[in-house]
């Protein structure tokens, strides 16, 4: 009869630490989830953000194109060069914002790691591309422009402050919004992943 009990008991109490373990993983599951949806949120707000400006940058710079436009050679192919790139820019951000928009926390998590590295990806070559060739092309174009123009003195000091400027803002951007929430999502994602999906 002893023997019969505690078998019993020891089976509650299995069932019972078997639940209980369910539970925590549930538990440690929606907050690592939250976790995560809440860094895509983040990234989705910053793409949307750049991809409104980049769309408002067009119709302005064609506007400044025509409205300034045919005194200085330098001058007219910087403002083109913009609208193209600004264009391209449209393009890829677009790319990247709908790349991020399926990423779903209620699906396979195996598919979700997969759009979060192309996405990583996406955004490393994002950062050489405009280190290596953006950057460098609009310094050079706006030098030249400012040679071109016989620019003053405090005008060259307004371009130096506008390129440290947006360098520093460049890093900043990168470092704390992108790389920090892709760093969380791909931490949420690998939580989920060791915890295993819901059944």
């Amino acid at each position: 009869m002893e023997l019969e009990e505690m078998k019993e008991r020891w089976a509650a109490l299995n069932d019972r630490l078997e639940r209980t373990e369910m539970l925590q993983e549930s538990v440690i599951r929606e907050l690592v989830r939250t976790k995560g949806e809440k860094s895509v949120s983040r990234l989705i707000n910053w793409e949307t953000f750049g991809f409104v400006v980049t769309i408002l940058i067009i119709p302005y710079s064609i506007y400044v194109y025509h409205r300034f436009g045919g005194h200085f050679a330098m001058w007219d192919l910087f403002i083109r060069v913009a609208i193209v790139v600004d264009g391209l820019l449209v393009l890829w951000t677009g790319y990247k914002l709908y790349g991020l928009m399926k990423i779903d926390f209620t699906k396979v998590v195996k598919e979700n790691i997969l759009r979060v590295n192309r996405y990583t990806v996406q955004i490393t070559r994002e950062k050489i591309f405009t280190a290596a060739i953006i950057g460098p092309l609009f310094v050079i174009l706006s030098v030249v422009m400012s040679i071109e123009m016989k620019a003053p003195d405090f005008i060259w000091g307004v371009l130096f402050g506008v390129v440290v400027a947006t360098t520093v803002a460049c890093y900043w951007l990168y470092k704390r919004v992108f790389d920090k929430n892709i760093r969380r999502l791909q931490e949420s994602l690998a939580v989920i992943e060791e915890v295993g999906e819901e059944e």
